[in-house]
């Protein structure tokens, strides 16, 4: 019973046809007859010219792919991929202070720096060192300014840095720098002139916005 096929009486029927003769199997194991040699070279003809299309698919696919890198390494110089934030870029103020510092110097230092900003009405965001949650933006800003036992100089505050539009940041320097940038406000503006990539206050904080126009690092 389970060796017949559904359907049929027997497994001749199944073969041969329910008639008896090899019509189902003549038609089954008759050659194919071959194509007009017309047929053949078309056959052939279109096969290279898909190869063709395919050959050059590839290689404008190559081009893309080529051409999308070469933006990207070019973008990097002065987006993303620069740690550096560019002259002509909008950019914020991060202070790096400590809220729990016990050192007098450092403290009194961090009251004046964050004084003189006020003074002068720059805008900008603090990261307290102290604070658990800020501890890898702490360790990341320390790293960028050239602190910790790598490089043998011992972490101080506060720190100043700028922080670009394009995700970009930038060292400034620390309190003594600010009053550095702060006294060349008196330098006579024909040594300026004289002097153009002399540094000032006003020609280091330039393009500034509020720090929640850009985002935080």
């Amino acid at each position: 019973e389970g060796g017949k096929c559904d359907g049929v009486e027997n497994e001749e029927e199944a073969v041969f046809g329910r008639d008896g003769g090899d019509t189902a199997l003549s038609v089954a194991t008759a050659p194919n007859p071959s194509p007009p040699p017309e047929i053949v070279r078309r056959s052939w003809d279109e096969a290279e010219e898909q190869e063709k299309r395919d050959a050059k698919e590839e290689v404008e696919d190559d081009a893309d792919i080529d051409a999308t890198e070469g933006r990207d390494d070019s973008n990097a110089d002065d987006t993303d991929g620069s740690i550096e934030v560019q002259p002509n870029e909008k950019r914020s103020v991060l202070a790096l202070v400590s809220e729990g510092v016990i050192d007098r110097v450092q403290s009194s230092n961090q009251r004046r720096a964050l004084f003189l900003l006020d003074a002068r009405g720059v805008p900008y965001e603090k990261v307290d060192g102290m604070d658990p949650a800020q501890r890898e933006v702490r360790e990341g800003l320390f790293e960028l300014a050239g602190f910790g036992a790598a490089n043998g100089k011992a972490v101080c505050y506060p720190q100043f840095f700028f922080v670009g539009e394009h995700g970009t940041i930038s060292y400034v320097g620390d309190f003594d720098r600010l009053l550095s940038l702060n006294d060349s406000s008196d330098i006579p503006k024909e040594i300026l002139d004289d002097h153009p990539d002399l540094e000032t206050w006003e020609r280091v904080f330039v393009n500034l916005v509020e720090p929640a126009v850009i985002a935080s690092p």
